[in-house]
This record gives C-alpha cells, sequence and structure tokens, in this order.
C-alpha cells in the first residue's frame, strides 16, 4: 500500500509526458513521400533540394474539426497539469482518509478530452488527406496510448484515500 501513491505519481507523469508529446510534436500523419502533419504544421521535403519545410495548418472554414482538435489536446494538456498541481496540493492539505475526488475529475475530464480529439482526427482524416495515401504517425499512437492511461489513472484517484 505504501507504493500505492509513488505508482500512481508514476502513471500520472507518464500522462502528463504522453498527452504533452502528442500535442507538440510534428507526426500525427505521415504521408507516403515522407512529409508529416500534426495538429499545428504540415512539414515535407522541397522538390529537388531536400529542404525540410513547415508550413501552418491554419484551420479554413472548412476545416472546423481541426480546431475542435487543437483544442481539445490544448485542453487535455490544462487538464492533466492542473490535475498533477490538484494532487499534490490535495495530498499535503486533505484529512486523513479523505478522497482525492477533485484531482480523480480533472484527470477523467483530461481523457476523455484527448479521447474526443484522437477520434475526431481518426474520423475526419480523409478530408485532411484527400488522397488517403498515408498512415498515422508516432504522436497520433501516443495520444491514443494516452487515453486508457488517463482514464485509469482518474479511477485510481477516485478510489485512493489519504494515510498518513
Amino acid at each position: 500500500m505504501s507504493l500505492l501513491v509513488p505508482a500512481i505519481l508514476v502513471l500520472h507523469l507518464t500522462d502528463v509526458v504522453l498527452i504533452f508529446t502528442a500535442s507538440i510534436t510534428n507526426s500525427w500523419y505521415r504521408l507516403v513521400d515522407g512529409s508529416l502533419t500534426d495538429l499545428w504544421y504540415r512539414c515535407g521535403y522541397t522538390s529537388g533540394d531536400e529542404n525540410w519545410i513547415c508550413n501552418s495548418t491554419t484551420p479554413s472554414t472548412h476545416d472546423e474539426w481541426l480546431s475542435a482538435v487543437q483544442g481539445s489536446m490544448v485542453t487535455a494538456s490544462l487538464f492533466t497539469t492542473l490535475s498533477l498541481g490538484i494532487f499534490l496540493c490535495q495530498l499535503f492539505t486533505l484529512h486523513r482518509g479523505s478522497l482525492f475526488y477533485l484531482t480523480s475529475i480533472f484527470q477523467i475530464f483530461a481523457g476523455l478530452c484527448v479521447g474526443v480529439a484522437c477520434l475526431i482526427y481518426t474520423l475526419h482524416v480523409e478530408a485532411f488527406h484527400p488522397e488517403g495515401r498515408g498512415t498515422f504517425a508516432t504522436s497520433f499512437i501516443l495520444a491514443w496510448i494516452a487515453v486508457p492511461l488517463t482514464l485509469a489513472s482518474g479511477v485510481m484517484y477516485l478510489h485512493l484515500r489519504k494515510m498518513e
């Protein structure tokens, strides 16, 4: 039982790293020509001189779903960071036997936000890449891995009691 709090803390830090990495890095979708697309930029090689060039993926009026994915990942990043801060505060301020409800709620909301972002991106990838020649890349996979880990962490916080 004494290892439960450090184990949950390590799981939470893993969630934070996964969500931030999935939000920031440039590899949500890889096209056949080697170019990469993420939530913020589309990067690829120029024709002939092998220079790496990135263009902004500013959503147009037809790409509201991309704004929803961006907003959901930013919200998930905020929720999981706030959840970590709340957990550390509650760890020192809660009375013995109290539950970590507030931490759990923020962590579950973070997991749901990441899940929504991944689902929207999965359903609308044909609109962003109409040729359909490519695969989902590492950041997209990391985001999907973060969904169950973050939800599991939130459920663990729900059942965790403060001990002395």
